[in-house]
């Protein structure tokens, strides 16, 4: 990845960047108008293993979801390239390391991993889940 391509992260990053997680996995996501397919198709040849889902619709607007997660999201976190938005903007960067300190340990690597869930039946008829 180039300077320019490094920046042009950085940038879209501080504008659109949603950080967080569902409690055990982590993600990155972001969700832009249809106009701005070709911006997220780049982002997916730029960062390894994202995903590119959609288009959706809600009322009249249609968008794409694009969205990075798993060992994808790891080896991002890794590089330390979203460590220069705190250069840039400190809202996204507070956002961000709030991501990595809450999902991540100072290495890098995942605290969490998603475990396969299995729904399970009582005879009463309830249900609940348990990791497997």
């Amino acid at each position: 990845m180039n300077d320019i391509e490094k920046g042009f992260l950085i940038g879209f990053f501080c504008e659109q960047g949603n950080f967080g997680g569902d409690g055990r996995q982590p993600h990155i996501i972001l969700r832009m108008s249809e106009d701005k397919l070709p911006l997220l198709n780049r982002l997916s040849v730029l960062i390894p293993n994202s995903k590119l889902n959609g288009p959706y619709s809600h009322g009249s607007r249609v968008y794409w979801q694009w969205s990075l997660r798993g060992s994808g999201l790891e080896d991002f976190i890794q590089s330390g390239l979203l460590e220069s938005l705190k250069e840039f903007d400190a809202s996204s960067h507070e956002r961000y390391r709030a991501m990595v300190d809450r999902y991540f340990d100072s290495s890098g690597v995942a605290r969490f991993r998603s475990a396969k869930r299995r729904r399970m039946t009582s005879s009463r008829g309830g249900s609940s889940t348990e990791s497997v």
